[in-house]
């Protein structure tokens, strides 16, 4: 009895020290250690590609970084190593030498690779083995640094931080348009996304997936003196690259952070230790894929990061009195097993390659369909920390970014972050939604093999383990209301489906009465309307991507009159097929976009209602939100688009049909929207014109704007009537040179009276009278040297080489030193395949690598005036006399201080110089006014006439009157001109 009584008492003890943890202070230990893990015996296999490959050189060293951190009761040891991926047997065997030397529990080691593709093969991967020497060497060194971080324990201080670093990384995997998918080794066309698509590539659409943009910040200090003791960083992107063997920018960050924390004491730390981790990076990069290429090195993004990190510390404030706490918890997954043909499709090219290591993508995915086949199972092993309210995952997967949010979003704790590739690597994760839309994080490999309900199966674990280790629940995925959503609630909507939804299996109704269905691909909790800055909640607005896919709904109240209003933003050029998409489907009506190459109604809205077909009058604009409202009553269906309160359509009503069912995205047929929809509604009442306008006046969103006028002339832009008139407008203006190119010889005449010499190369002359190119390749070259940083270039310009033909159609204006690889300066032109193909572009070289774009398609064939000005850091470029610029931005002067040399009709280094036709050339040494741009332009005489591209297409036919009339009728004026028709040259296609 006495035995079971002190039992009793010493149980009740331990129950009592455990609830009265962190009520009383806590004592913390840490300490850190480095340790160089470089191979030592070179060449060896190198990870990180499809296929074999090996380096001789070690750029950079690799090290293996611990930190050990200690209270009463725990001991966590933190281990970030420089390695592309480690395998669990060689994380356990680690553990247990680590183990052996300090008593750390190995289910309190975690150990996660900095995934660094320059690392040394520590497992295979896909079509490289391992590098025995260095599995030989490598383990060893890892634990010396667990052994000497747990030895260099002090009492510590512990605190952390989390930052904004959105502009620091990127979604690298992009969806591809419905008409350009991708094949995939097997030989299907299942590839409706891809990593990497290229900078600005017209074939992709959109990122697939969120940016999971927090830095988070870990520092460790020294209680006595509050010397640090290590400082670890957290960011989810995946590398920078290079060659040979290297740390990568995880190693530059590490050495910088030690550097600039002794550069701010004002001494060395010899025992400080710095840590770049990384997060949830599986389809994330540096790399922003919307933007033009950017010119930065690994050196310069390193201190871009470590600078971030360098401020989140000055936030921090440590203590020594958080509870450290730890769970793990290993399960098995099954991997998606290959099918009897996919075995088969195996069998001939593994037979075929033999003992050969695999020589293409093909042969590398038949070897794993045969190891899949033979290891169907893999271990996975999940583990939490707690640091007080800090929390801290470890996933042995490459994890998508939207999974890193679902468990910041869900954790218990206050701050959480992820560190992928840890204590094992077992493969992406895609979501579930994602395996639909293929690509090689999808393809079953055993870097990418597990089954499909494996992401969430993963997150609910490492969400218990959080809960279990935090001692309460996790939290709720909420998205708070954006204030466009509260004026719909306002409205008191039947059904109203936010797609802020991070989870496939339903769409949310706000009302909770009619969920919604996915069917098909999507990607999901990507930036919606109003969705600029990371919002309030630290995500902002959301909408979902349709790949494919569309929403299917049950109406359950079954309203015989209604109002469906919707945005959506579609992505596919109108001339793809005959419907570019659908919008939404009912029982009774389908609405839908138009589509084809050519004809009145291509891009319009398209509503299908009791055996008849409606016509909007609007077109629809590639690349911008757009919100359309259907209502119905007993009298009539009305279409509204962008708020505005008058219908593009009304229709009477053949009849009055419950709506049952809803499906948005598509036209009942499989057309779907290749594109995004967000904040659907529906009302049992129909809104009225004024409702339409002010919920979209509550969104803040912006129409798209409407195309502006483009002039197509004979072969003169000026007549001979009024060229003096011209002239004399000009030269009022005061130009420091003014080139007309009508001259008979090569001498070029400047009307100015500062008489800048010129000259013509090979390739460009003057302007004949016949509509002949001037410019063929060649350049006219001129020097000013009164151009400081506020100038003006105006010019006439003709382009007569079709946009598809080359990535730029052509350069007509540089201020650059001419001959100058890059053509640093300021370069003006015409987009191509590359980017905004036909429309205009502002250049600033290779090394700033910044562009700007106008909205303008500018046609072949046609004659445009021109103005580019540069007023210091902004750059603004006018077309046609509009006083609204084409362009405004800033763009970095990139030429020399006081450069003189000046280039018309291509660019410094000759790069995609004009094919076509420039005359009435004019410098200025200041600003135009848009009144002297107008003036100068009114002064030319011209009667425009415009190309209306979206409404009427016109190849070598001629037009019916209807349609010219109706084309006239959509061409957008700007204001304080009026439309003539004149006899003109054909217009040319868009």
């Amino acid at each position: 009895m006495r035995s079971l009584l002190n039992l009793g008492c010493c149980l009740l003890a331990l129950m009592m020290g455990h609830a009265s943890r962190g009520a009383e202070a806590t004592t913390l230990s840490a300490g850190a250690a480095e340790v160089d893990i470089s191979p030592q015996t070179l060449p060896a296999f190198q990870n990180g590609g499809f296929l074999q490959a090996k380096s001789g050189r070690v750029v950079d060293p690799l090290h293996a970084r611990s930190l050990v951190i200690s209270d009463e009761s725990e001991t966590i040891a933190i281990v970030i190593v420089d390695s592309c991926m480690l395998p669990t047997p060689l994380c356990d065997q680690i553990k247990r030498l680590a183990m052996q030397e300090t008593g750390i529990p190995h289910d309190r080691i975690l150990i996660s690779a900095t995934h660094t593709h320059m690392a040394p093969a520590a497992m295979r991967c896909l079509g490289c083995p391992a590098d025995q020497s260095y599995l030989q060497y490598v383990p060893g060194r890892i634990v010396k640094s667990i052994v000497e971080a747990y030895r260099n324990q002090q009492p510590a201080k512990i605190g952390w931080a989390v930052v904004d670093g959105g502009d620091l990384t990127n979604c690298r995997r992009w969806i591809t348009r419905s008409d350009q998918m991708g094949v995939d080794p097997f030989g299907q066309r299942t590839v409706r996304a891809m990593m990497h698509p290229g900078y600005q590539n017209p074939s992709y659409t959109s990122p697939a997936g969120p940016v999971d943009p927090w830095l988070s910040v870990l520092s460790v200090v020294a209680s006595e003196d509050q010397s640090p003791i290590c400082v670890m960083a957290n960011l989810s992107m995946h590398y920078f690259g290079g060659g040979g063997f290297s740390a990568d920018y995880f190693g530059e960050v590490s050495r910088l952070l030690k550097q600039r924390t002794e550069e701010k004491l004002e001494k060395k730390l010899p025992g400080f230790v710095g840590v770049m981790s990384q997060g949830t990076s599986g389809d994330l990069h540096w790399m922003d894929y919307s933007k033009p290429r950017q010119a930065i090195s690994r050196q310069q993004y390193s201190e871009r990061v470590a600078s971030r990190v360098m401020e989140a510390l000055s936030s921090i404030e440590h203590r020594s009195d958080h509870v450290l706490a730890m769970a793990e918890k290993r399960l098995e997954i099954g991997l998606r097993l290959p099918s009897k043909d996919r075995r088969q499709w195996a069998r001939p090219l593994n037979a075929g390659r033999g003992d050969l290591p695999p020589r293409n993508r093909p042969e590398v995915y038949a070897q794993e369909v045969e190891w899949i086949h033979a290891n169907p199972v893999a271990e996975v092993v999940l583990q939490a920390v707690r640091i007080g309210e800090l929390g801290i995952t470890a996933i042995p997967n490459e994890v998508y970014g939207i999974t890193g949010l679902k468990l910041k979003r869900q954790s218990p704790l206050k701050s959480t972050f992820n560190l992928e590739l840890a204590n094992g690597a077992t493969g992406y994760i895609p979501p579930p939604e994602q395996h639909l839309l293929g690509g090689y994080t999808t393809w079953p490999a055993r870097t990418a093999g597990l089954v499909k309900e494996a992401e969430p199966l993963i997150v609910d674990s490492l969400l218990t383990l959080l809960e279990k280790v935090a001692g309460k629940k996790r939290k709720g995925l909420v998205n708070p209301l954006s204030h466009y959503a509260r004026e719909i609630n306002q409205k008191k909507p039947l059904a109203h489906w936010l797609f802020s939804d991070m989870t496939s299996e339903q769409v949310a109704d706000e009302t909770q009465v009619n969920p919604g269905e996915y069917k098909g691909g999507v990607a999901l909790f990507l930036p919606g309307i109003d969705s600029e800055g990371l919002g309030s909640d630290g995500y902002g607005n959301r909408a979902v991507y349709l790949a494919g896919g569309h929403m299917e709904a049950t109406v359950r109240q079954q309203p015989e009159q209604y109002s469906v209003t919707l945005w959506f933003q579609n992505r596919l050029p109108v001339n793809v097929r005959d419907i570019t998409c659908g919008l939404l489907v009912t029982r009774a009506e389908t609405l839908a976009v138009a589509g084809g190459d050519e004809g009145e109604h291509a891009g319009k809205l398209v509503l299908r209602h009791g055996g008849q077909v409606w016509m909007g009058k609007t077109a629809i604009s590639t690349g911008h939100w757009q919100c359309v409202t259907l209502t119905k009553d007993r009298k009539s269906i009305r279409v509204y688009l962008d708020g505005r309160s008058e219908p593009e359509m009304e229709v009477p009503v053949a009849g009055l049909t419950p709506l049952t069912r809803l499906i948005l995205g598509s036209d009942g047929c499989g057309l779907t929207l290749d594109g995004k929809i967000d904040d659907v509604a529906v009302f049992d009442y129909a809104l009225s014109g004024e409702d339409v306008a002010a919920l979209y006046r509550a969104s803040k969103m912006v129409p798209p704007p409407r195309p502006k006028p483009i002039i197509v002339l004979g072969a003169k832009p000026v007549d001979a009537n009024s060229r003096q008139q011209y002239s004399d407008a000009v030269l009022a203006s005061k130009p420091v040179a003014y080139w007309r190119l009508h001259d008979d010889s090569i001498a070029i005449a400047d009307d100015s009276v500062g008489g800048r010499k010129a000259g013509y190369e090979a390739g460009a002359k003057p302007l004949g009278d016949q509509a002949v190119p001037n410019f063929s390749g060649g350049r006219m070259k001129a020097k000013i040297n009164t151009l400081q940083n506020n100038y003006s270039v105006e010019l006439w310009l003709r382009n007569e080489l079709p946009v598809q033909n080359r990535p730029v159609t052509a350069y007509v204006f540089s201020r650059a030193i001419d001959g100058i690889e890059g053509a640093f300066g300021d370069n003006l032109g015409i987009g191509g395949t590359h980017s905004n193909m036909g429309k205009l572009i502002v250049f600033n070289g290779n090394r700033k690598n910044q562009l700007l774009a106008g909205q303008t398609q500018i046609p072949v064939g046609g004659w445009c005036h021109v103005v580019m000005v540069r007023q210091n850091q902004q750059v603004a470029v006018y077309l046609n006399g509009d006083p609204e610029p084409e362009i405004l931005g800033d763009l970095s002067v990139d030429y020399p201080d006081g450069c003189e040399q000046i280039l018309i009709g291509g660019r410094a280094d000759n790069f995609a110089n004009l094919q076509g036709m420039i005359e009435e050339v004019a410098l200025y040494d200041r600003a135009l006014t848009t009144d002297e741009i107008k003036k100068h332009f009114t002064a030319a005489g011209v009667k425009q006439v415009a190309q209306a591209v979206n409404a009427v297409s016109v190849t070598e036919a001629e037009p019916q009157p209807m349609q010219v009339e109706q084309a006239i009728q959509s061409i957008h004026v700007p204001q304080g001109y009026k439309l003539e028709l004149v006899a003109a040259e054909p217009l040319v296609r868009d």
